[in-house]
């Protein structure tokens, strides 16, 4: 007898969950996603804890405007600036029973890249080529064509951590 939809999600979640657990310094990103919203979680499974939750209902995102997939975007924005200020720079990705993919076939890759890195000769450009020529991801973007790219350089504390900036006359 074949699997209910539910039932088939069920034993996804619980194959997945044998392999994803989160630490304190690592925990994991759980992700629920309901028809109009979506909520994410940092759990600390060693300590049974919820370090962190954020989720399209949350007072910040009320107002505003957009397709679930906007709103989605902020909920990570949020959920990444949050993690950031409790020191979490990691983060094991749970999806669930679910698979998490934009519409129309469109696939979003992407490359994060810390500026406190151990090799200072690392071109981010050349590690993005070897990630995308990799077997296992190479498959899934055969065939397609880029529709955008862009690329973006982040403070790691946020705004507040950049540098001020100061100028300065002379007179001769």
């Amino acid at each position: 007898m074949a699997l209910t939809k539910t039932e088939r999600r069920l034993r996804i979640r619980r194959r997945i969950r044998k392999v994803v657990t989160g630490t304190a310094q690592k925990p994991r990103l759980s992700v629920f996603r309901s028809n109009k919203e979506i909520y994410g979680q940092l759990i600390d499974d060693v300590n049974q804890t919820t370090l962190l939750s954020y989720s399209s209902r949350s007072k910040e995102l009320e107002a505003a405007t957009g397709t679930k997939s906007d709103k989605s975007f902020q909920v990570g924005l949020a959920i990444a600036k949050q993690a950031q200020e409790k020191g979490i720079t990691e983060v094991c990705f749970d999806r669930g029973g679910y698979l998490y993919h934009a519409e129309n076939n469109q696939v979003f890759v992407g490359l994060i890249v810390d500026l406190n890195y151990s090799n200072p000769h690392l071109s981010p450009f050349d590690e993005f080529q070897r990630y995308k020529h990799h077997p296992k991801i190479a498959q899934y973007l055969e065939g397609g064509k880029r529709v955008s790219y862009g690329a973006r350089a982040m403070a790691k504390g946020g705004f507040n951590s950049l540098p001020k900036m100061t100028l300065s006359l002379i007179h001769i």
